[in-house]
C-alpha cells in the first residue's frame, strides 16, 4: 500500500548507505588507492557487520521478499530495502508513495572531504557525483543530490559543470565558510552564477559542518547518552538543540553578503529545513501544499537584508520569517517535505513530527 496518497510529496531526506567499495568503484583509477577508507565509527553498533548481513540478504530473494511487503515497518540502516540498491529503492518508493525523492550519500564524504590533498577532495567528488547520478538513473522520482566543495571555485565550477552533465538534481555544500572566506565572497560568484543559470539549488546537511558543538560540552560528569534515534549517526540531544546554527550562519552570510540580490534566481532546497533544525523558528513556512516541489528563492529575505542598518527602529521591521512567511503565502506556493528515513531504528517510519510545511516558489 502507499501511505502518501491525495496529494504530492516530496521526502526530502532519504538516504544512500555506502558498501565500503562503494565510492572507490567510481573513482578515476589512479585516486582509488588515496581514498580514506569508509568512516563508520558512528554508525553505532557493528557496522561491518551490518554490511555484511545486508549484502548476504540482497542475494536471498525469501529474506528479500519478507521486508518489502512493509517498507515502513522494515528494517533501517543498512538493512532498509534499497538501502544501497536502486531497483529495490524504486519498489520502496510505491510503498512510500512519495512523488520525488532527494537521494543524499551517508559516509562517503568522510573518505575525501577534509583531505589536505585538493586532488583527493575533487577527486573525491566527482566519484561521488558520478555514483549518486548512476545509483538514482533508473527511477526519475530518485533525485540524485551531488556534492561540491567552494574552497578552490575554478575547480568547484569544473566539477559543477561535469556534474550538471551528469545529471544532478542539487549540490550539497559544507555548511561553513570556504576556507578563511564567507560563501558570500565576490570569488564565489562564479558558483552561484552558474547554479543559478542551470536552474539547480543548493542545499545544507548535517554532517559536512553543521556539527558545532564543542565536544566539551558532553564533558558532564555521567555516561554518554544515546544519540536520540538510539543509533545511528550519534546525534545526542545537546548536538541537536544547535544544528541549526551552522546552516543559519551560512545562510545568513549568503543574504548579507548580497549574493541572492545579485543572482535572485539563485535558491536552496530546503534539506537543510528538514534535516538540521534550520526551519519554521527562522525561515517561516505557511499554506498547503502544492502539486510540484520547488526549491525556495531567497530573494524576499535578501530583500530584507537591504535595510540591515540595525538602529533602535530595527524592532519594527519584518522579521525574516514573516517576510519570507507573507512572501510565499501571496504567492500561494507551499510544499509538504517529510523525512522517511531508512536509518532510524525506531518508528513511525514516515515521522510527521520530523515533517516541515515550506514556502516554495
Amino acid at each position: 500500500m502507499s501511505y502518501a496518497t491525495g496529494r504530492t510529496y516530496c521526502d526530502a531526506d532519504s538516504h544512500l548507505m555506502e558498501t565500503p567499495d562503494w565510492l572507490v568503484r567510481y573513482a578515476d583509477p589512479p585516486l582509488r588507492d588515496r581514498l580514506q577508507p569508509l568512516s563508520l565509527g558512528k554508525g553505532g553498533g557493528t557496522p561491518e557487520q551490518k554490511i555484511a548481513d545486508a549484502i548476504a540478504r540482497v542475494k536471498d530473494p525469501l529474506a528479500t521478499e519478507k521486508i518489502a511487503r512493509d517498507v515502513i515497518c522494515g528494517p533501517k540502516g543498512w538493512g532498509a530495502y534499497g538501502a544501497f540498491t536502486g531497483s529495490e529503492r524504486s519498489k520502496a518508493l510505491d510503498d512510500l508513495g512519495f512523488s520525488r525523492q532527494l537521494v543524499f550519500t551517508t559516509f562517503a564524504a568522510t573518505q575525501f572531504i577534509w583531505c589536505d590533498d585538493p586532488n583527493v577532495v575533487y577527486g573525491g567528488l566527482r566519484a561521488h557525483n558520478r555514483a549518486i547520478v548512476d545509483f538514482c538513473s533508473a527511477d526519475k522520482r530518485l533525485i540524485p543530490v551531488g556534492m561540491v566543495s567552494l574552497d578552490d571555485p575554478d575547480r568547484a565550477i569544473a566539477e559543477i559543470d561535469e556534474a550538471i552533465r551528469l545529471k544532478v538534481g542539487a549540490f550539497w555544500v559544507p555548511a561553513a565558510p570556504a576556507g578563511e572566506k564567507s560563501p558570500g565572497h565576490p570569488d564565489f560568484d562564479p558558483i552561484w552564477r552558474r547554479l543559478s543559470e542551470a536552474a539547480i539549488p543548493f542545499v545544507l546537511h548535517i554532517g559536512l559542518g553543521t556539527r558545532v558543538l564543542p565536544p566539551a560540552y558532553q564533558a558532564n560528569g555521567k555516561p554518554v547518552p544515546k544519540d536520540i534515534h538510539g543509533g545511528g549517526e550519534n546525534i545526542r540531544v545537546k548536538d541537536y538543540m544547535v544544528l541549526s546554527f551552522a546552516p543559519q550562519m551560512f545562510l545568513a552570510a549568503m543574504v548579507f553578503d548580497g549574493v541572492f540580490d545579485r543572482f535572485p534566481s539563485c535558491a536552496a532546497v530546503p534539506s537543510s529545513s528538514v534535516r538540521v533544525g534550520c526551519r519554521t523558528s527562522w525561515c517561516g513556512s505557511s499554506g498547503e501544499p502544492a502539486s510540484s516541489p520547488r526549491p525556495i528563492p531567497i530573494s524576499a529575505l535578501s530583500r530584507f537584508s537591504r535595510r540591515s542598518t540595525f538602529d533602535a527602529s530595527s524592532s519594527s521591521r519584518p522579521s525574516p520569517a514573516k517576510t519570507l512567511a507573507s512572501w510565499s503565502k501571496k504567492r500561494g506556493r507551499s510544499f509538504s517535505c517529510f523525512r522517511a528515513t531508512i536509518r532510524t531504528p525506531k518508528g513511525p517510519r514516515i515521522q510527521s513530527g520530523a515533517s516541515k510545511r515550506l514556502f516554495l516558489a
